[in-house]
């Protein structure tokens, strides 16, 4: 068996650049390993997660070998990791269905969750509503105008998905608690067609590389909706890093970008299907 290892930390564009050094070979068994993990983000649990279902389609078996940190193991299993990775890879060491049941984390304001409709989005942000109002405004009796608007970040970032990916996604919200404050953490995926083959609908793209594919579509936006409070583009998430000290990261094709409020940097690497995005918002 080849062990495909992963490193200890996975989150922000680390776990692009690790993810993407992964060179499985066509034969004989292959297994990606998390043996040593000692902590994964939102972003990092999307990613690993779509490169599981990628491989899956293209290997004839696939193992996913499980943290030996038991606490990154039920952290795995909160998030509702665990519960969908089985689709795709049989696990090491062996789990019991009713082990890979998850309890609820007062921390998820959305587990990991399978959607592939627009009529899917509705109730996703219903639950992100609810969940926020537990967290994080536990002593008002509406949510704030930033909430609000947090709502209409995910709403708008999950619309991408059944609008222009042809294909299915993953989505998870997670809040973390600062000194200064909350932080928000919203990751995406999909193996669709790409920002690429999406634009390329409308707009002729031939002669563009993967960084100006990637910084046209967020500064033209790609959503087809023109329904109040969406079709606001990704530019309009880009939009919000300034008004609360955010970060941005998307991958597609062969390149990702990250964005701050401070900074943007685009990078090479290799090619990988779909989009995957992280959007990281900074709250008192």
């Amino acid at each position: 068996m080849d062990f495909l290892n992963l490193p200890f930390y996975l989150t922000g564009t680390d776990s692009i650049k690790a993810l993407a050094q992964l060179k499985p070979k066509s034969y004989g068994d292959q297994c990606i390993s998390l043996r040593d993990l000692q902590f994964i983000d939102p972003l990092g649990l999307i990613l690993v997660l779509t490169y599981l279902r990628y491989y899956s389609l293209v290997l004839p078996k696939l193992f996913l070998y499980l943290p030996r940190n038991y606490q990154v193991r039920a952290y795995l299993l909160r998030s509702g990791f665990l519960q969908a990775a089985q689709e795709y890879a049989v696990f090491l060491p062996a789990q019991k269905p009713a082990d890979l049941i998850a309890r609820r984390d007062e921390t998820w304001l959305i587990p990991l969750t399978r959607f592939s409709l627009e009529d899917d989005v509705p109730q996703l942000i219903k639950n992100f509503m609810t969940s926020m109002h537990r967290l994080m405004a536990a002593d008002a009796r509406e949510l704030s105008q930033d909430q609000l608007y947090f709502c209409t970040l995910l709403s708008e970032l999950c619309q991408n998905i059944p609008q222009h990916s042809e294909d299915e996604g993953f989505v998870a919200a997670q809040v973390y608690r600062r000194k200064e404050g909350r932080q928000l953490h919203i990751a995406l995926g999909d193996l669709g067609i790409g920002l690429r083959g999406s634009l390329s609908k409308k707009h002729d793209l031939m002669s563009k590389d993967e960084e100006e594919i990637i910084r046209y579509a967020l500064t033209q936006g790609v959503s087809a909706s023109k329904e109040v409070g969406r079709g606001l583009g990704l530019a309009q998430v880009i939009k919000s890093l300034q008004r609360f000290n955010g970060k941005f990261i998307l991958r597609s094709g062969s390149g990702f970008l990250e964005e701050s409020s401070k900074y943007g940097q685009f990078s090479q690497s290799s090619f990988f299907p779909g989009v995957q995005i992280a959007l990281i918002l900074n709250t008192q």
